[in-house]
């Protein structure tokens, strides 16, 4: 138990110029043709995804693009990973080795031999998005080349010629294609910066790139602005435009289904400025996964049921109008916070994480508020923890309600037992009396 307690500053004066962080899935679920997906389509579109990271597994396009339309309902953008169409055919653990066994698909004999057979599935890959006309924003080149050991499967400059060879070929039959790499299974500074000094040399437009956070979610921020800086030092990667910064895969498998950990996560991959973010997928300990069916943990597996951290992230695409600044007494309790003028409705959600269970009161100070009135109505509504066991939530409780005064153009919501792991969705309203209203 926390008995001191801790705080949140709102200041509803101090307007951060930025919108909802572009963010989605990855993968998600395996499309059937033919289905009825009407609930599961309302579910996903009360999240408007603005991404989405798929390949030709499962045929998730099929869902994504075909079934649900979200890249015509709500401006979806479609990144397809190329490496996941190799890995289909030569399995996950490639290796280059003098000596290869008859049957073993996923080992060549030679670099070369290894070029020859990716070139070949990426100048298929090319083909079927020309013939099928496929809805396509960027092309996402390696999926995690570091994958397990944390070593790459070729040496770092076989990577780059790879990469190299690769963008040509996009380029030669798609020449505006966005391309995305080198998409790391972590920040690896010495690696994303050598990749980046050989797409400079080599006069290459990388248009975004790419590595995954499975840390905590307060290091993205620096991890970010480290390779911003460096990207300053290499005018070539800004001709004409700098390289936008894709975490295309976040949180942890033990973090999956936490919905405290899941308003993290958007709190810093905001505060980075991140351009793209998707939530990764696992396959679960029972057999499950989160990849071809349960949305990244929004869902279970029958794709109808929210779970917690749906509630998470509904509220987070209800967040209209600008983002206000929000600082935190401590960086695992945080808050996003926004400001709808239409309305004059403060929306905020807060989450706890990473404290070891621990539990206390949380002060939540809105300061500086812009109209001129004696009280707010706010609605708490809390969303509660599931630690890591999928646990069924179709709706939450019903909020609570509070009357606050308003003094001195500041007031706090209290939570009084705000648990790790647990989010509260808060919306607050005007709640003067009549004259009041009809003044403002």
């Amino acid at each position: 138990m926390d008995s001191k307690g801790q705080t949140i500053a709102i200041h509803q004066d101090r307007d951060l110029g930025v919108s909802r962080l572009r963010q989605g899935f990855v993968h998600g679920i395996s499309y059937e043709k033919g289905k009825d997906y009407s609930r599961t389509i309302a579910l996903i579109s009360a999240l408007k995804p603005t991404s989405w990271r798929l390949s030709s597994w499962g045929n998730v396009y099929g869902f994504v693009v075909g079934e649900s339309r979200l890249p015509q309902t709500l401006g979806t953008e479609i990144v397809f990973n190329i490496q996941d169409g190799f890995n289909i055919r030569y399995g996950y653990d490639v290796r280059i080795r003098p000596i290869c066994l008859p049957k073993q698909k996923s080992c060549f004999s030679s670099y070369d031999t290894f070029k020859k057979s990716w070139l070949a599935v990426v100048n298929a890959a090319i083909k079927t998005y020309a013939e099928k006309k496929l809805t396509i924003d960027y092309i996402d080149v390696f999926a995690e080349p570091d994958y397990g050991t944390g070593k790459l499967w070729v040496t770092p400059e076989q990577l780059g010629d790879i990469f190299k060879a690769t963008h040509d070929a996009v380029r030669q039959h798609r020449p505006n294609a966005r391309i995305v790499a080198p998409s790391f299974s972590a920040f690896r500074a010495a690696f994303l910066k050598r990749f980046l000094v050989f797409v400079a040399e080599n006069n290459l437009r990388l248009d975004a790139l790419s590595w995954h956070e499975f840390e905590a979610p307060e290091v993205v921020p620096a991890h970010v602005s480290e390779i911003r800086e460096f990207i300053k030092t290499q005018p070539k990667l800004c001709n004409p435009k700098c390289p936008e910064i894709h975490i295309n895969e976040y949180a942890p498998e033990d973090q999956h289904f936490i919905p405290g950990y899941g308003v993290g996560w958007l709190y810093y991959l905001e505060k980075a400025g991140v351009d793209h973010a998707n939530r990764a997928c696992w396959d679960l300990p029972k057999g499950e996964s989160t990849c071809w069916a349960g949305f990244n943990g929004m869902l279970s597996q029958d794709n109808v049921t929210p779970h917690p951290l749906y509630w998470v992230y509904k509220a987070y695409a209800d967040m209209n109008g600008s983002r206000v600044s929000s600082e935190a007494s401590l960086p695992q309790t945080v808050a996003l916070a926004s400001t709808d003028e239409s309305k004059k409705e403060v929306r905020i959600l807060a989450g706890k994480f990473g404290q070891k269970g621990a539990s206390g009161r949380v002060a939540i100070e809105v300061k500086d508020f812009r109209y001129n009135i004696s009280s707010v109505i706010a609605e708490i509504t809390r969303i509660p923890d599931s630690g890591m066991a999928m646990r069924s939530l179709p709706a939450l409780a019903p909020p609570v309600t509070e009357v606050i005064r308003v003094q001195d153009n500041s007031f706090s919501i209290v939570i009084p037992d705000f648990r790790d792991g647990e989010a509260y969705s808060i919306v607050v309203r005007p709640g003067g009396s009549s004259a009041q209203q009809d003044a403002i």
